[in-house]
């Protein structure tokens, strides 16, 4: 009878999103989870994961899917969301009335890249 180890169980049960490492940091780089508010950072890991999460590059969220996603009011929402557009953590573009498509910009690599040590 065979065994799986427990990632195998995990990975299986609940799913995975890869989030680049620069996310996080290490002991020598500060991440963006350590110069993002917190409100922010929600908004970061909603735009990863209906894109990165889903294989896309760009991902239509609405407000809504923000609000339930995040857990956040629409106030809250207002701040944190051009915060993490001023801050370049994510962007995003007009495709309708009152919709955007976001994503990850590639260049917050370069911000925030892991460097070797």
């Amino acid at each position: 009878m065979g065994t799986k180890n427990n990632h195998d169980l995990y990975e299986h049960k609940f799913g995975f999103i890869q989030i680049p490492n620069y996310f996080f940091g290490d002991t020598a780089t500060q991440g963006v989870m350590a110069v993002c508010k917190p409100n922010t950072f929600k908004v970061v890991l909603v735009v990863i994961r209906q894109t990165i999460g889903w294989n896309k590059e760009k991902d239509i969220i609405s407000w809504s899917q923000f609000m339930k996603l995040t857990g956040m009011s629409k106030g809250a929402l207002e701040d944190a969301i051009p915060n993490a557009l001023n801050n370049g953590f994510i962007d995003r573009e007009l495709v309708g009335v009152n919709t955007y498509s976001y994503w990850i910009p590639p260049e917050l690599k370069e911000r925030y890249g892991i460097k070797p040590e």
